[in-house]
């Protein structure tokens, strides 16, 4: 399911999976009507591709087996670093200002 309009949505807080917070309580998403969630049906398998912005969740995993997901996140070549706190840059080490570069951060051709 996925929430129309809410990629523009600004200063949201960071979701920690682990002990996630209810999203919709933070400031500017407190005016989302959760309620107009659009479902896109998919095949066991299926991917999609999405802005990072945008609510999104899935009904529960009513099987015995875990949920995998997969996260991709592009960025334009020569990205740098901000210096604010994020899954992918915590504990390597950038600096403010510098290029997210490295293992972590591939140049595709």
């Amino acid at each position: 399911m996925f929430v129309p309009k809410t990629p523009k949505i600004k200063n949201l807080k960071h979701v920690d999976l682990v002990s996630p917070h209810d999203i919709f309580s933070d400031s500017g998403a407190s005016e989302v009507d959760r309620n107009t969630a659009v479902i896109v049906r998919m095949k066991a398998g299926s991917c999609t591709f999405h802005d990072g912005l945008t609510f999104h969740y899935a009904h529960a995993n009513r099987t015995d087996k875990p949920r995998r997901a997969l996260a991709i996140i592009f960025m334009a070549d020569g990205t740098t670093y901000s210096g604010a706190g994020h899954a992918c840059t915590d504990g390597q080490g950038f600096q403010t200002g510098d290029k997210l570069q490295g293992g972590l951060f591939p140049k595709l051709a």
